[in-house]
Protein backbone atom coordinates (compact mmCIF):
# COMPACT_ATOMS: atom_id res chain seq x y z
CA UNK A 1 0.00 0.00 0.00
CA UNK A 2 1.69 2.82 -0.81
CA UNK A 3 0.94 6.26 0.58
CA UNK A 4 1.78 9.58 0.96
CA UNK A 5 2.54 10.68 4.41
CA UNK A 6 1.42 14.11 6.00
CA UNK A 7 4.28 16.54 7.14
CA UNK A 8 2.93 15.74 10.66
CA UNK A 9 3.16 11.97 9.69
CA UNK A 10 6.59 12.76 8.75
CA UNK A 11 7.38 14.76 11.79
CA UNK A 12 5.86 12.21 14.11
CA UNK A 13 7.71 9.07 12.23
CA UNK A 14 10.74 10.93 12.37
CA UNK A 15 10.92 11.97 15.72
CA UNK A 16 10.17 8.08 16.95
CA UNK A 17 13.26 7.42 14.80
CA UNK A 18 15.41 9.92 16.55
CA UNK A 19 14.09 9.87 19.95
CA UNK A 20 12.11 6.62 20.53
CA UNK A 21 9.42 5.95 23.04
CA UNK A 22 9.10 3.37 26.01
CA UNK A 23 12.47 2.17 24.89
CA UNK A 24 14.40 -0.02 28.30
CA UNK A 25 13.71 -2.56 30.70
CA UNK A 26 10.82 -2.32 33.27
CA UNK A 27 11.72 -3.71 36.43
CA UNK A 28 7.91 -4.28 37.92
CA UNK A 29 6.08 -5.92 35.66
CA UNK A 30 2.77 -7.40 35.26
CA UNK A 31 3.71 -9.37 31.74
CA UNK A 32 6.87 -10.15 29.81
CA UNK A 33 6.70 -11.44 26.19
CA UNK A 34 9.74 -12.21 23.85
CA UNK A 35 10.08 -12.80 20.53
CA UNK A 36 13.07 -14.53 18.60
CA UNK A 37 13.92 -14.80 15.34
CA UNK A 38 16.81 -16.92 15.05
CA UNK A 39 17.38 -16.56 11.20
CA UNK A 40 18.25 -13.26 11.72
CA UNK A 41 19.42 -13.34 15.09
CA UNK A 42 16.67 -10.47 16.42
CA UNK A 43 15.11 -10.37 19.15
CA UNK A 44 12.24 -8.03 21.45
CA UNK A 45 11.44 -7.89 24.77
CA UNK A 46 7.98 -5.99 25.69
CA UNK A 47 7.29 -5.17 29.46
CA UNK A 48 3.66 -4.49 30.60
CA UNK A 49 2.06 -2.56 33.58
CA UNK A 50 -1.44 -3.41 33.63
CA UNK A 51 -4.46 -1.94 35.74
CA UNK A 52 -7.03 -3.95 36.96
CA UNK A 53 -9.62 -2.97 34.48
CA UNK A 54 -6.73 -4.71 31.54
CA UNK A 55 -5.47 -0.61 30.80
CA UNK A 56 -1.98 -0.94 30.01
CA UNK A 57 -0.45 1.62 32.47
CA UNK A 58 2.89 1.32 31.07
CA UNK A 59 4.58 -0.37 28.36
CA UNK A 60 8.75 -0.96 27.74
CA UNK A 61 10.45 -2.68 24.83
CA UNK A 62 14.17 -3.82 24.13
CA UNK A 63 15.47 -4.94 21.37
CA UNK A 64 18.44 -6.91 19.52
CA UNK A 65 18.10 -5.90 16.18
CA UNK A 66 17.93 -2.52 13.91
CA UNK A 67 16.60 0.82 13.87
CA UNK A 68 13.63 -0.23 11.68
CA UNK A 69 12.40 -2.61 14.50
CA UNK A 70 13.45 0.27 17.15
CA UNK A 71 11.27 2.58 15.12
CA UNK A 72 8.27 -0.84 15.21
CA UNK A 73 8.23 -0.66 18.73
CA UNK A 74 8.63 3.58 19.78
CA UNK A 75 5.33 3.70 17.30
CA UNK A 76 3.53 0.72 17.87
CA UNK A 77 3.93 1.17 22.25
CA UNK A 78 3.13 4.79 21.82
CA UNK A 79 0.09 3.76 20.43
CA UNK A 80 -1.41 0.97 22.44
CA UNK A 81 -0.33 3.13 25.74
CA UNK A 82 -3.27 3.98 27.76
CA UNK A 83 -5.23 1.43 25.77
CA UNK A 84 -6.90 -2.08 26.58
CA UNK A 85 -4.93 -5.24 26.55
CA UNK A 86 -7.52 -5.98 23.81
CA UNK A 87 -7.14 -2.79 21.74
CA UNK A 88 -3.59 -3.62 22.04
CA UNK A 89 -4.27 -7.47 20.29
CA UNK A 90 -6.62 -6.23 17.79
CA UNK A 91 -3.91 -3.99 16.44
CA UNK A 92 -1.51 -6.36 16.63
CA UNK A 93 -3.60 -8.90 14.63
CA UNK A 94 -4.33 -6.13 12.20
CA UNK A 95 -1.46 -5.42 11.51
CA UNK A 96 0.34 -9.04 11.08
CA UNK A 97 -2.36 -9.47 9.04
CA UNK A 98 -1.02 -6.61 6.59
CA UNK A 99 2.14 -7.94 7.16
CA UNK A 100 1.71 -11.54 6.18
CA UNK A 101 0.41 -10.33 2.36
CA UNK A 102 4.02 -8.81 2.39
CA UNK A 103 7.03 -10.91 2.72
CA UNK A 104 9.09 -8.77 2.28
CA UNK A 105 12.57 -8.69 4.74
CA UNK A 106 11.52 -5.25 6.12
CA UNK A 107 8.20 -6.81 7.34
CA UNK A 108 9.95 -9.13 9.42
CA UNK A 109 10.79 -6.30 11.89
CA UNK A 110 7.45 -5.06 12.69
CA UNK A 111 6.42 -8.80 13.27
CA UNK A 112 8.77 -9.44 15.89
CA UNK A 113 6.71 -6.09 17.96
CA UNK A 114 3.62 -7.86 17.03
CA UNK A 115 4.12 -11.15 18.54
CA UNK A 116 6.53 -9.78 21.43
CA UNK A 117 3.46 -8.53 22.27
CA UNK A 118 1.45 -11.85 21.96
CA UNK A 119 3.69 -13.75 23.75
CA UNK A 120 3.08 -10.39 26.85
CA UNK A 121 -0.28 -10.49 26.39
CA UNK A 122 -0.31 -14.19 26.75
CA UNK A 123 2.45 -14.26 29.51
CA UNK A 124 -0.80 -12.26 31.56
CA UNK A 125 -3.50 -14.37 30.79
CA UNK A 126 -1.24 -17.37 32.00
CA UNK A 127 -0.28 -15.29 35.37
CA UNK A 128 -4.10 -14.50 35.59
CA UNK A 129 -4.60 -18.17 36.08
CA UNK A 130 -1.96 -18.99 38.57
CA UNK A 131 1.13 -20.15 36.39
CA UNK A 132 4.14 -19.46 37.78
CA UNK A 133 6.23 -17.82 35.11
CA UNK A 134 8.33 -15.31 34.14
CA UNK A 135 7.95 -14.53 30.62
CA UNK A 136 6.70 -16.03 27.44
CA UNK A 137 8.58 -16.66 24.72
CA UNK A 138 7.97 -17.28 20.68
CA UNK A 139 9.87 -18.06 17.82
CA UNK A 140 9.32 -17.06 14.06
CA UNK A 141 11.55 -17.72 11.51
CA UNK A 142 12.14 -15.44 8.34
CA UNK A 143 10.05 -15.93 5.44
CA UNK A 144 11.45 -17.06 2.43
Amino acid sequence: MNQTLTKEQEAELKDHYEHPKNFGKMLKYSAKGTCNNPDKRAKTTIFLDIDEDEVIKDIKFLIKGCRSTMLAGSLFTDTIKNHTLQDGVELANDLLSELESDLTPDKEKPRLVMRAYLAAVENYRDRQSGKDEDEKVMIIHSKE
